[in-house]
């Protein structure tokens, strides 16, 4: 099955044009991190996510500039399941609350 990935950026950062990439068939909006201002990415979000709720969104990060932290090390791995919330935090002073 052929999935469809829309890149969405400054030429396709409109309502009409989003809703006409949702009418071609997207499947999966993708934004490009190496590009715009942390604003412009979080109201880009919330325009997808008014217009097309469910359409899941990519994040194509900067690469070596944005790194995760290790994991507990009673962790190995977490799952997310489908309505969880799984919040990113930009800091180096984590308190493990498990």
């Amino acid at each position: 099955m052929t999935q469809i990935i829309a890149t969405i950026g400054p030429a396709t950062h409109t309502p009409e044009k989003i809703k006409k990439i949702v009418a071609a068939g997207a499947n999966f909006f993708r934004l490009n991190f190496s590009h715009g201002s942390h604003q412009w990415h979080q109201e880009t979000i919330q325009l997808l996510r008014k217009i097309s709720p469910s359409t899941p969104i990519i994040l194509d990060t900067k690469g070596p500039e944005m790194r995760t932290g290790d994991m507990p090390s009673h962790t190995s791995e977490i799952s997310v399941e489908d309505g969880e919330i799984l919040t990113l935090v930009l800091s180096e002073n984590l308190v493990d609350i498990s």
